[in-house]
């Protein structure tokens, strides 16, 4: 399956909250859009055993007037421990922009080199899901004119 038939198929969940009374024109927008990412960019299945990067180019993360965050969760869909306790990363994190202000986020079992490990999300050695949540997520995620990057594989020599 192709990356762009993936996240066509991707679930997108949308989340209200009944209880807000911000303003009339938010309370029918929802407060979080969430997508699980369950493949690669060829449409494989995740897993902890290979070394994956998802690409933000410049100014194209996720589009919030929150925050967002990216969540790994176990193949039953659970928390995973690890030796760094992080089960997310996003933007209340202190990641590591590249000199072009584009963001890698680094998704593997084994942990990457040094200087990529601000951005890494550690994941079990098995089958795995991430979960990209976009808390009072803008226009743009709400209309489809934003979708997530594609998760890459890491050629072992870019580890």
């Amino acid at each position: 399956m192709s990356h762009e038939a993936g996240r066509r198929r991707a679930r997108m969940h949308l989340v209200r909250d009944p209880q807000s009374r911000a303003e009339a024109d938010l309370s029918s927008r929802p407060e979080v859009v969430a997508w699980t990412i369950d493949g690669d960019a060829a449409g494989r299945p995740l897993v902890g055993s290979t070394a994956y990067v998802l690409h933000f180019d410049a100014g194209r993360e996720p589009p919030t007037h929150g925050f967002w965050s990216l969540v790994m969760h176990d193949e039953r869909y659970r928390r995973t421990d690890n030796p760094v306790h992080r089960s997310s990363v996003g933007d209340r994190g202190s990641l590591s922009f590249g000199d072009d202000g584009a963001l890698d986020v680094f998704v593997s079992h084994a942990p990457p080199r040094q200087e990529r490990r601000a951005n890494w999300l550690p994941a079990p050695r098995g089958p795995f899901h991430l979960v990209l949540n976009i808390y009072w997520p803008r226009p743009e995620v709400l209309n489809g004119h934003w979708l997530p990057p594609p998760v890459k594989v890491l050629a072992a020599t870019s580890r």
